[in-house]
């Protein structure tokens, strides 16, 4: 069922953004052609709201491309998504967060980079909704056949029982189907330590 679901998240991210988007966008450089062309001032400024709103829409439907696959996934890879994610995410918050890769050359099965991607966007959605830490650490790191996930916030203690319980068998179900294991323990401080495991 997940991987069907996101087969379905794929294509519909995709005809969102190379096909509705890219029309609204088009729609909105010919209102703009147009207007340049009317003597009517007050026609050209009608225009020029029309073709504001058509390009509000073109943004919003590349947001809600992004969120049901990222392109950077899809077209750079994880470490470029993960990246894209945390920045995404935690820009408008009071949190800083720090993010290492190792080892990580090339691409993995697209299984296991967007289970890896789906994991960590829910342990952000947890921290940002629930734990309230000041400080978020990921590390992903290739070794010795393994492909290992480390993220540490110092906030709230975040254990299985007190994350949200849809989330975290989302987190698990994603797992089972890779190969992978999550343990979750205290962090060095404060807030929680989360482990992936995936056997590549």
């Amino acid at each position: 069922m997940l991987t069907a679901t996101e087969e379905e998240r794929s294509r519909i991210s995709k005809e969102l953004h190379d096909g509705t988007g890219q029309q609204l966008s088009a729609l909105k450089l010919g209102l703009q052609s147009v207007s340049k062309s009317m003597a009517d001032e007050k026609q050209r400024e009608q225009l020029e709201e029309i073709a504001t709103s058509f390009s509000k829409s073109a943004d919003e439907v590349r947001h809600i491309s992004h969120q049901m696959m990222p392109r950077a996934l899809m077209e750079k890879g994880l470490v470029e998504a993960i990246e894209d994610l945390l920045q995404s995410s935690f820009q408008y918050t009071d949190t800083n967060y720090s993010f290492e890769h190792h080892n990580i050359n090339g691409r993995f099965e697209e299984r296991i980079e967007v289970s890896i991607y789906r994991v960590i966007q829910e342990l952000i959605n947890n921290i940002i909704k629930h734990a309230g830490a000041q400080t978020v650490t990921v590390q992903l790191i290739k070794q010795k056949g393994n492909l290992l996930l480390f993220l540490e916030d110092n906030g709230k203690d975040m254990n299985q029982e007190s994350t949200d319980g849809h989330g975290l068998l989302n987190i698990k179900s994603r797992l089972d189907m890779i190969n992978g294991t999550v343990n979750w323990s205290p962090g060095s401080e404060k807030g929680t330590f989360v482990t992936v495991k995936i056997a590549l």
